[in-house]
């Protein structure tokens, strides 16, 4: 009979594995559910930014030369303002049915579809294998693809194929962009400190609408907002005082919230309320009004043009066909500034082409601000994934879907996976899983579909057969 999906799916979207947090629990748990099968199971413990993490691989079988690998990242991107989700009664991490849809964080992106592929192996408990299979969960996905990584840097990857799990409509998904991350570091050393004072402040929080950074565009970005009205202030030469900076939740993510605390100012207030900010007083405060913000006027412009430039660069298949930028977080610790942003090249635009212009925005604001320290640190390079249309995978999934009675038509994906990380390795991969991906992941109310499960469940069953036995 084997485990209840809906009362596990309940359970481990419930189990909160945000990157930050680390997957230990979940992996434990997910670990004790494989026990009662005939599949092996360990955990491989590793350590990121100081917080337990894990990944969980559980295989059957002996190693052959066509041994296929089922991965779904355990990991999930921070939940954002709480009270966003709705759906869930102000808890991300309580899972909510409304008919077909599961609500909660990481019901897409991609707890369920570990469950899936978990549930599809449960049908061949006592099946010997031809071929191994291993079904692996990895820790770090959203971080940098960093427990796929570490798996293949241990010399454990020996796959023909691998199918990775994120969600794509249950339409297979032959090719993907890349990822680069980088962070700007404002530091306006040269000079001696501003002097702390205590002053009237005030704090203007910027509302944005949150959406996964692949598709920017369905989001509206509330740190550019905030620092637009920055730069328009200083451009007119109006004399601004702020305190602090803090916006978005990760780089992935299209931030939903930006504030900045401010000397009391009734002309920026206004504006802002005009730019749809609304304020907040805290009344007398102590700080130390910071020295980089001129810098954020030319970080701005430099950007923009950087994403002007690199949107010229497009493949059509991709949705959107152009390669994108997100300006994720900023914040500011001990008057230093800190922003980070993300490129999404299309697999055409090779990724030192990318680096190589964004080491030329550092000189660029360097130059234009020669008093203050301006770095910009790389903090994540992730290929895209190569085509697979030459691959074997893609055919038989196709075949596999029109014989389930699902659309077989493989499609192309704006985010980066760990599929980049398996074809790079020579890995026959392409992407699939159930749940809706535009739209939905990485901001509130992400849901899934119970029937899109039951539908993935099948093709996964289809495709051990095929490959396996």
């Amino acid at each position: 009979m084997g485990f209840d999906f809906l009362e596990e799916a309940r359970r481990i979207i419930g189990i909160i594995s945000v990157s930050e947090h680390g997957t230990g629990e979940i992996a434990r748990h997910l670990a004790g559910l494989i026990a009662p099968t005939d599949l092996t199971v360990r955990l491989e413990e590793a350590a990121f930014r100081g917080v337990q993490q894990v990944n969980l691989i559980a295989e059957k079988g002996s190693k052959s030369r066509d041994d296929l690998l089922l991965n779904t990242h355990l990991d999930t991107v921070p939940p954002g303002d709480p009270a966003a989700w709705t759906s869930c009664g102000g808890e991300p991490f309580r899972a909510t049915v409304d008919g077909d849809r599961i609500y909660g964080l990481g019901s897409a992106d991609a707890k369920l579809d570990f469950l899936c592929k978990l549930k599809a192996l449960e049908e061949f408990r006592g099946v010997p294998f031809r071929h191994r299979v291993a079904l692996v969960g990895t820790h770090g996905e959203e971080v940098g693809l960093r427990g796929a990584q570490a798996l293949v840097e241990g010399g454990y990857f020996q796959f023909a194929h691998a199918l990775v799990g994120e969600p794509s409509h249950l339409r297979p998904i032959r090719a993907h962009k890349g990822l680069a991350v980088w962070e700007i570091r404002i530091d306006p050393a040269s000079g001696t400190p501003a002097p702390e004072e205590r002053i009237e402040m005030i704090e203007v929080v910027f509302p944005g609408t949150a959406a996964h950074a692949s598709t920017p565009s369905l989001g509206a970005n509330a740190i550019l907002t905030a620092l637009e009205l920055v730069s328009d202030l200083l451009r007119r030469g109006h004399p601004l005082r702020v305190f602090g900076i803090h916006g978005g939740t990760a780089t992935n993510v299209v931030p939903n919230r930006c504030s900045l605390v401010l000397a009391s100012d009734e002309t920026v207030a206004s504006e802002a309320i005009a730019a749809g900010a609304r304020i907040e007083q805290r009344g007398p405060c102590a700080g130390r009004a910071l020295g980089g913000v001129p810098v954020l006027q030319g970080v701005l412009e430099a950007l923009r043009e950087l994403e002007g430039r690199l949107a010229e660069f497009k493949e059509e298949g991709f949705d959107p066909p152009m390669t994108t930028m997100n300006v994720g977080r900023i914040e500011t610790v001990e008057g230093i500034v800190r922003l980070n942003f993300e490129v999404r090249p299309v697999p055409g635009l090779p990724m030192d082409e990318v680096a190589e212009a964004v080491a030329r925005l550092e000189d660029q604001l360097s130059n234009a601000h020669p008093d203050g320290i301006i770095q910009i640190h790389n903090l994540r390079s992730n290929p895209p994934m190569r085509d697979a249309r030459d691959g074997q995978l893609l055919g038989t999934a196709q075949e596999v879907l029109a014989e389930i009675g699902l659309p077989a038509e493989a499609d192309t994906k704006a985010t980066c996976t760990e599929a980049a990380i398996y074809s790079q390795m020579g890995i026959d991969s392409i992407v699939f899983g159930p749940g809706e991906s535009v739209g939905n992941v990485h901001r509130a109310n992400e849901h899934n579909l119970l029937s899109e499960c039951e539908k993935a469940i099948a093709f996964y069953t289809r495709m051990i057969e095929r490959l396996c036995l």
